[in-house]
């Protein structure tokens, strides 16, 4: 019986064969890099129409947060945009969404100390029109944020007892 040819013309079952001419992932080495001409070709007109943006992941500690929560909120489906909009404004919002389920409203908030829950519960959430139900998730440790392993996550972040141990 003869194997039947695949749709690249190779007898593999329809995946193309490797030759010298194709290179597998084995012979790139970590220094190979792409050519700056045709990503400029294709990424500037992206970025020209707003289709491509470049964003710079920091870890909020460096920026002197101290505090990550998740903020979860019912907010009445009249006021759901309004109130979208003035939280979303407020710099300590990271992320916010309207979603499905309990909760329609759901967002990442960043706060400099613990000292400032309570007024952000107080003077932001509780100023905000419509909200039924608030509740928060404080974020212990972020191990991967928006696809990528964060310090925490690789160990390479000092732990409190390190620090105190060197002061």
């Amino acid at each position: 019986m003869v194997p039947r040819r695949g749709r690249y013309g190779s007898r593999s079952r329809g995946r193309p064969r490797k030759t010298a001419s194709t290179p597998d992932s084995s012979t790139f080495s970590a220094f190979d890099t792409v050519s700056i001409i045709p990503t400029a070709a294709t990424g500037t007109p992206k970025v020209n129409r707003g289709c491509l943006r470049f964003r710079t992941l920091t870890e909020p500690a460096v920026l002197g947060y101290a505090v990550e929560l998740m903020l979860w909120l019912q907010v009445d489906p009249k006021e759901l945009d309004r109130t979208g909009r003035r939280l979303a404004a407020h710099p300590g919002t990271k992320y916010l969404s309207a979603t499905t389920g309990r909760f329609n409203l759901a967002g990442q908030i960043v706060l400099g100390h613990y000292g400032e829950l309570c007024r952000y519960t107080t003077d932001v959430v509780g100023s905000l029109p419509g909200v039924r139900t608030a509740d928060f998730t404080l974020q212990l440790s972020t191990l991967k944020r928006a696809w990528v392993p964060t310090p925490a996550a690789r160990g390479t972040m000092p732990r409190s007892e390190d620090k105190e141990g060197d002061s």
